[in-house]
């Protein structure tokens, strides 16, 4: 399933043109001019919007699953080293599968 901030944004309505996933800089495709919810909370409120979706084609394929969960714990990581060893295993995760950071 995407995940919001890495391979899933919503936009407003034109706001760009295209975006590129965060997770393997892969172009995403677009949704123009949805109307719903962008959130649980404004599901759970009734807060309908127009938006724009971009999601990666790559979002739901396992080793995408396994780069998201390294750059998720780059994030939380405080240890530079440790971020490292991190940079390195997503950097190989993706050259496994033809992509490059």
């Amino acid at each position: 399933m995407p995940t919001i901030g890495y391979d899933y944004l919503t936009t407003a309505p034109a706001t760009f043109k295209m975006h590129f996933c965060r997770v393997c800089h892969t172009r995403c495709e677009v949704l123009r001019n949805q109307f719903g919810a962008t959130s649980f909370m404004a599901a759970v409120m009734g807060d309908f919007e127009w938006y724009d979706a971009f999601v990666c084609p790559y979002a739901d394929w396992p080793w995408h699953n396994k780069a998201m969960d390294l750059l998720m714990e780059i994030d939380r990581v405080t240890d530079p080293e440790s971020a490292q060893w991190l940079i390195r295993a997503l950097d190989q995760v993706l050259r496994e599968n033809g992509l490059r950071r």
